[in-house]
């Protein structure tokens, strides 16, 4: 009975192809200071859909409580938080 050839020589001496490496993943930079982890829509920005939408509707970031009921699967913000979002970006223009 005769041996097989080793693996790396039966495929003619040609190296093996390296694994496609998957791009890496980008989180929203609004989500992440919360540690949620949210990836980006397109790669142009540095915010996830619903921050931008958010930020673009209302001019001001969303704050913890909605990030978080957006990953919780919550569509619907209330006004009391969009209230709360301005109110929270006044007071830190104020501080500075």
């Amino acid at each position: 009975m005769a041996a097989s050839p080793p693996a790396a020589e039966s495929s003619a001496g040609l190296r093996p192809e390296p694994p496609l490496a998957q791009p890496k993943r980008q989180a929203c930079a609004n989500c992440a200071r919360f540690g949620l982890d949210v990836d980006l829509a397109d790669s142009g920005s540095r915010l996830c859909g619903q921050c931008k939408t958010f930020r673009r509707n209302h001019k001001v970031m969303p704050h913890e409580a909605i990030c978080r009921a957006w990953a919780n699967g919550t569509s619907r913000i209330t006004p009391g938080l969009i209230a709360e979002a301005k109110a929270h970006a006044q007071r830190k223009r104020r501080a500075s």
